[in-house]
């Protein structure tokens, strides 16, 4: 248990997939074609035994970490939970960060990282979940789309990817030599890591500030986001939902990123943070 308290104070940066084989299976969990799992299918991914950990303040937000045993990646999960809580807390403030308190987050291999809310809809419990899947593998674009806003290798590009792909550097970069492969390759994950936390926790800050349009938007007969809208955003955005949007433009705001005009609008029209 010591150890367990330990990683959960302790920052350590993301090493590359154990398998390369297992590492293809996986993809960017806020795919659009991906269905979501609810609560219950996330809670019954967690394998192992559940390890409670004690309440601990990060960034205004008081969180209780309860983690799967049999999870390998856990310090790299805390790590960027602690960068994507700073970055929304620059953005949001101490006051709107500690309305997510308290947070239950729940770490494991095989879940999703996603917000859920048991039961799904106003009122329910939220909790964050934390999976292996946010790490690997890369979501290439596909030849001859582009960089920024095509479609990628195993499926939809969002933020995260955006955030994978500005920590490339050619083989010969000084500074990539001078790192060390396997510190450059942790690097890119670092950064996909972290945005897709910011993205599940931009939805968390949604639902609590704007609860209304936020469960409104989830109905089956809400209306998609814009093409030409969403393609200023990210591939992941087109043929979305609105919730989608503002958290994939409240990721790309912390990570400094400036939209136009028309996309701050449909931000702001829809709960953006």
């Amino acid at each position: 248990m010591l150890r367990l308290k330990q990683n959960l104070q302790n920052s350590t940066s993301f090493g590359q997939p154990p398998d390369p084989q297992s590492a293809i299976k996986l993809r960017f969990t806020d795919n659009a074609e991906n269905k979501v799992m609810p609560f219950a299918d996330n809670i019954a991914a967690l394998v192992g035994t559940r390890i409670a950990l004690p309440p601990t303040l990060i960034s205004g937000v008081t969180v209780h970490v309860t983690m799967d045993s049999s999870d390998q990646r856990f310090d790299e999960k805390i790590a960027a939970l602690r960068q994507a809580l700073a970055m929304a807390s620059r953005r949001m403030g101490a006051a709107a960060m500690a309305t997510l308190s308290p947070l239950t987050i729940y770490c494991g291999a095989n879940v999703k990282c996603e917000a859920t809310w048991n039961p799904q809809g106003p009122g329910g419990v939220r909790a964050l979940f934390l999976g292996d899947r946010m790490m690997f593998p890369a979501n290439p674009v596909l030849p001859g789309q582009d960089r920024v806003f095509g479609m990628g290798q195993h499926g939809a590009r969002g933020v995260a990817d955006q955030q994978y792909d500005a920590k490339r550097m050619p083989k010969v970069h000084p500074a990539r030599v001078l790192m060390g492969e396997s510190a450059y390759q942790g690097r890119k994950a670092d950064a996909k890591a972290t945005a897709v936390i910011v993205h599940e926790v931009a939805h968390l800050l949604h639902e609590q500030l704007s609860q209304a349009i936020f469960w409104q938007n989830k109905q089956t007969n809400a209306p998609i986001v814009p093409a030409n809208i969403a393609m200023q955003v990210s591939n992941y955005t087109a043929n979305n939902n609105f919730d989608e949007f503002v958290a994939e433009v409240f990721t790309g705001l912390v990570h400094g990123k400036a939209y136009p005009p028309a996309v701050m609008t449909e931000y702001q029209t829809h709960g953006g943070l």
